[in-house]
């Protein structure tokens, strides 16, 4: 009697919670399909990418737009087997964006395949082998799409893809230009101050950047509980790069609101 009793809790738990967990996925394909963008896989170094590009005025610049970390695990204990974001910050920012972009997923995200482990989104999230096959996915992205006619690449990351960013700039050598908004510059110093696991094989810009020649702009903002402003400032002191601290933003509110103005600063930067 007591099995039967657990059993029909269970059905009632997933028959209230499964639909209403469903119903709050971003459906990527609709939104690709809604603003008339080209989504595609391409081979990186070992593993697949998921990019999505949006075409725009004719120009020799392209930006790239790299996502933050999703959701790797969940409730704080279990490994996520999905960690595709299901809140695309960063490509609804590039959605806004007139220029010519690329988002550029991240290996094991967008569709798991026999290659993924679960430490590729855990403490391997931003190891060199995750670097190197975005580095080589998106060579071969410019390869196929332009011929070698792209002269500044600007890379744009948000929250971990700040990570990211900084950590390809120098293994391409078009990057003229790195912005990292709500940037995870220092795994070390965040996951001490959250008590949560180290990510002890993925390189740390703090240590492992090198923007030399490059010029940064690193955006955070002053309410982020997640991405303290004192971590990017600690960032910015180290490797150089302007500092921008915005009033009444946190991790996820309101970069999308921010954006259209963000964007005119950055295009002051050339």
């Amino acid at each position: 009697m007591a099995v039967s009793k657990t059993r029909r809790c269970l059905m009632l738990f997933l028959v209230l919670f499964i639909p209403s967990c469903s119903n709050q996925r971003f459906d990527y394909s609709v939104y690709v399909e809604q603003h008339n963008l080209q989504s595609f896989w391409l081979d990186g170094q070992g593993y697949r990418h998921w990019l999505v590009f949006k075409p725009g005025h004719v120009s020799d610049v392209l930006r790239v737009y790299l996502s933050g970390d999703g959701s790797p695990w969940l409730h704080g204990r279990y490994v996520n087997d999905d960690p595709t974001p299901a809140k695309p910050v960063a490509l609804r920012l590039m959605g806004l964006d007139p220029s010519p972009a690329l988002y550029l997923g991240r290996p094991c995200y967008h569709g798991l395949e026999l290659a993924c482990d679960p430490s590729l989104w855990t403490d391997r999230r931003y190891s060199k082998e995750v670097v190197d096959s975005m580095t080589s996915s998106l060579k071969r992205f410019l390869d196929q799409k332009y011929g070698g006619t792209i002269k500044r690449l600007e890379l744009i990351g948000y929250s971990g893809g700040g990570a990211l960013a900084v950590l390809l700039a120098e293994r391409l050598e078009a990057v003229s230009t790195v912005i990292t908004l709500a940037g995870n510059l220092d795994h070390q110093a965040w996951t001490e101050s959250f008590s949560y696991l180290p990510l002890t094989d993925s390189l740390n810009p703090m240590n492992d950047a090198e923007l030399n020649g490059v010029s940064a702009l690193h955006i955070v903002g002053s309410e982020d509980k997640n991405i303290k402003p004192e971590f990017v400032e600690a960032f910015v002191k180290k490797h150089g790069g302007e500092l921008l601290v915005l009033e009444k933003v946190d991790h996820s509110c309101c970069w999308l609101k921010n954006w259209p103005d963000l964007l005119k600063k950055i295009d002051r930067l050339h």
